[in-house]
């Protein structure tokens, strides 16, 4: 009977530790790679379980490939929780929200918008008829500078950056949706600011999201570094995906991990459903401090908006 729980148990661990593998040596953008390795963040706690019947059964192989997968697991959850110092700076306030096909109510929007005092905006699945009905709930009252392309056929394409300040528009770069960016001309100094909405990697069109994560890994690190920068949007990825842990590098980190955030999630949110998956991020450089951030629910659309409280360091 023993023998028996050993080996279920020692087949378990495996199977839980295979994400820990991925996450380890990175996914690649190879599509069930890229899946395994969001479910990082619900295995700490069933390794941990994991160890302790391993521990008590003295198998000790096991208990100690239970022990390693655990402390890895522990290791990248950590830094989630605990918080940088923002330093000193002044205020900005960003936040970035998938539409869902430009249908996210546009009062509540606005009223988020209003409520959190914002800005810089990002808007993903924006369409040309949430455009109008963004200003007609009086978006541009707070954020009249806008650019971006919206999507004519009221579908996932455009993106539009919205802004308090007036802002001078960038070239967009060559991924599957819009990607707007702009300089920010704010009170504190010029910012620049990129948008970025990637394929998901279960995309229709074949090679899509390697594509797009190839054109990702070649201008967010090529930006220029005179300026202070954000790039943020709906990333269609975890910061367990290599495409997160990739990008952040040594210039930029996630704001919620900065924050102390922990974990965040912002996709999934349907009907009777609750949110699943953190692929919506917030990217700044070393000069951007992170007061906070925050995860908000936006009624008609399957994302939730992220607000960044960031400082604009001297």
């Amino acid at each position: 009977m023993r023998r028996a729980a050993n080996v279920v148990l020692a087949v378990i661990t495996v199977l839980a530790g295979l994400p820990t593998l991925v996450r380890l040596v990175g996914d690649h953008e190879v599509m069930p790679f890229v899946l395994i390795a969001v479910t990082v963040p619900f295995l700490a706690v069933p390794l941990v379980i994991l160890f302790v019947a391993h521990a008590v059964l003295r198998h000790r192989a096991m208990t100690a490939l239970a022990a390693v997968l655990a402390g890895l697991n522990v290791l990248w959850a950590v830094p989630q929780f605990v918080s940088d110092d923002p330093g000193r700076g002044s205020p900005l306030t960003v936040m970035t929200a998938n539409l869902r096909y430009g249908e996210a109510d546009p009062f509540a929007l606005v009223r988020l918008v209003k409520a959190q005092h914002v800005d810089v905006l990002a808007t993903e699945e924006l369409t040309t008829r949430a455009v109008e009905a963004l200003r007609g709930a009086g978006l541009m009252n707070d954020l009249p500078y806008f650019t971006g392309t919206p999507d004519p056929q009221d579908g996932p394409d455009g993106s539009g950056l919205w802004s308090r300040y007036p802002i001078s528009a960038q070239p967009e770069w060559a991924t599957r949706f819009s990607s707007p960016g702009a300089i920010v001309h704010a009170p504190s100094g010029d910012l620049l600011v990129r948008v970025v909405h990637a394929a998901p990697p279960v995309a229709v069109e074949r090679g899509t999201y390697k594509r797009d994560v190839s054109v990702l890994k070649k201008q967010v690190p090529a930006l220029p570094r005179h300026l202070p920068t954000i790039v943020l949007g709906d990333f269609n990825a975890t910061v367990d995906n290599s495409l997160i842990r990739d990008l952040e590098g040594s210039r930029f980190r996630d704001a919620g991990e900065q924050a102390g955030s922990g974990w965040v999630r912002t996709w999934g949110r349907q009907p009777g459903t609750v949110l699943l998956l953190g692929l919506d991020h917030v990217l700044v450089d070393s000069r951007l401090g992170v007061r906070s951030t925050s995860v908000h629910d936006l009624p008609r659309s399957d994302h939730d908006a992220v607000v960044a409280r960031l400082v604009v360091r001297p």
